[in-house]
């Protein structure tokens, strides 16, 4: 008797479930052009939103990771203080100073900087980052 109980006791528990997820299925709509983007415009490149996140940080708090060379352009990959990894090309900002990247070699980039002295001039820092 006990045993008839407790199987009617789930069953009816599975079965208020079961119609608490149908409610939830019923409410919900589809709509695929909504996650579909269109195959004929480019992807969006958030160069702006990169380029804001690698000026926050001083060049030698950056970590040189690798360098891609081949047939195409010369990339590198920076790790920042934060966390986050950015892929960057030669011309591209980085630093406080907002230093660009003038030359990627296999091993380091090479990072010029320009500033002002005391005096009024304008002087350019050439910071080498290296693989570790």
């Amino acid at each position: 008797m006990i045993r008839i109980f407790h199987i009617l006791a789930w069953g009816l528990v599975l079965i208020s479930v079961g119609a608490q997820a149908q409610a939830k299925l019923e409410d919900f709509t589809f709509n695929p052009l909504s996650v579909k983007r269109d195959p004929f415009t480019p992807p969006s490149i958030e160069t702006k939103g990169n380029e804001n996140e690698l000026v926050k940080f001083d060049l030698l708090e950056m970590k040189l990771v690798a360098i891609m060379t081949g047939l195409g352009t010369p990339k590198a990959m920076l790790v920042l203080p934060s966390g986050a990894s950015h892929i960057i090309q030669e011309g591209d900002r980085l630093g406080k100073n907002r230093g660009y990247v003038s030359k990627i070699e296999p091993k380091a980039i090479t990072v010029v900087e320009s500033f002002k002295d005391f005096r009024g001039r304008t002087k350019k820092n050439y910071e080498k980052l290296t693989i570790e």
